[in-house]
């Protein structure tokens, strides 16, 4: 669990708020994201102070990291695909069957300032920029494994003429996403979603066979280290992933998270779903824990 440290933070928003972000984006993205993240801690039943705690550290770190906001009749340089309607934010609820305790939590698409040019055509830039920023202000926050995944998965922008003219409409182009739970007491937690589809499109060739799944276990045993081994589960979803017949949906690894804790409490997702003649088949989808010591 990582407490955001409010005491901490800058003393001044120009500390963290990206270049060329405008009061007027900061407005939109409060009235559309702030406002609706409020209203759903108070039908939560979160108390005022983790309202307020948790407001405060939304508006200080989120909103600046949401880009500009849309304008009328003009195309973006980038488009996030983290929704339908291109908001590089979800809000959402997690209920429990067991617990009458319901968390708020949100997964945003970090937009930069440069994101869609050739300086950052991936839009790379402003999701280590924010998640470096935030450990002032939450302790414990852990970039260990994520520095080794994006040094993985992460492109060089002088790969985007090759890569992009490859890529088919509405997919992704972030890499990466970044999941946030509130808890209540003010506790954050935050983990982040890696997609090694464009790596594996600018690695794999005719002349060298590599699949997703390659990829996203090479860079899982790459963070094999003190706390244990990834190396038992990966046994266990490859098994999973090698038992469909020939012939039959394959499944591929489309998305693995990572929390950003250090020590015992730090672990992974793997996400796999299944496709048939490019489409996704409904009730594909299989989520498996990994915990660094190589435990479900």
């Amino acid at each position: 669990m990582l407490y955001p440290n409010m005491e901490s933070t800058p003393a001044s928003l120009d500390d963290v708020v990206i270049n060329e972000f405008d009061d007027d984006s900061k407005e939109f993205w409060n009235e559309t994201t702030a406002l609706p993240l409020i209203k759903l801690l108070q039908n939560s039943g979160y108390s005022n102070q983790d309202i307020e705690t948790h407001s405060k550290w939304y508006n200080c770190f989120i909103i600046p990291a949401l880009g500009s906001q849309p304008q009328a009749g003009k195309k973006p340089l980038f488009n996030a695909r983290i929704t339908a309607d291109g908001s590089p934010v979800e809000l959402s609820v997690n209920f429990k069957e067991s617990s009458k305790v319901r968390t708020v939590r949100f997964t945003i698409e970090a937009t930069g300032p440069k994101a869609g040019t050739p300086t950052d055509p991936y839009n790379q830039e402003e999701t280590t920029r924010l998640l470096q920023t935030m450990t002032n202000a939450i302790p414990g926050i852990y970039l260990g494994q994520y520095n080794t995944f994006t040094q993985s998965l992460f492109l060089p922008a002088s790969t985007a003429p090759s890569i992009l003219p490859k890529v088919t409409p509405k997919t992704p182009l972030s890499q990466a996403w970044i999941a946030f739970d509130l808890a209540h007491g003010g506790g954050i937690m935050a983990k982040v979603y890696f997609m090694p589809f464009l790596k594996w499109l600018h690695t794999a060739s005719p002349a060298q066979a590599i699949s997703t799944k390659d990829i996203i276990f090479d860079i899982a045993r790459q963070c094999n280290g003190p706390y244990g081994s990834y190396d038992h589960p990966i046994s266990l979803l490859d098994s999973y992933l090698c038992s469909f017949p020939p012939g039959s949906f394959q499944p591929t690894v489309e998305m693995v998270a990572i929390d950003c804790e250090g020590g015992d409490d730090a672990w992974g997702k793997g996400q796999e779903q299944r496709y048939g003649n490019d489409a996704t088949a409904a009730g594909g989808a299989v989520e498996f824990a990994i915990s660094v010591k190589g435990r479900f």
